[in-house]
């Protein structure tokens, strides 16, 4: 009985700092509850929408990348071309003239006529 005689005598002096406690902590809870959820929600939409510029990022990044391998091709092939026609021509001249061939395969590979 003593205890609670003391209990009792020790919150009717302080009473007001529970009062004041508890009301600190209601507050506490309606005031962040409400803000969570909105919160939430807005973080959700930030992380979609950095999810939808990160896809969309990549999938420009990579048409980019096709659009240049494909223009790289079609360089490869036309220089190819080139010099498929240039060989052709280099290779007719040769041909029609002796004396061009003969120092030609002098000069590049050491041959003399036998």
């Amino acid at each position: 009985m003593l205890y609670l005689k003391k209990i009792k005598d020790f919150f009717l002096k302080y009473w007001e700092i529970f009062v004041a406690g508890i009301l600190v902590a209601v507050g506490f809870v309606l005031g962040t509850s409400g803000n969570r959820t909105r919160v939430l929600e807005e973080d959700k939409e930030a992380q979609k929408n950095a999810a939808d510029s990160i896809r969309e990022g990549t999938d420009s990044a990579i048409e980019d990348f096709k659009n240049a391998q494909e223009e790289s091709k079609k360089a490869k092939i036309q220089r190819e071309k080139e010099a498929d026609k240039e060989e052709a021509t280099t290779k007719k001249e040769l041909l029609k003239d002796s004396e061009k061939l003969d120092k030609v395969l002098k000069e590049k590979y050491k041959l003399n006529k036998g």
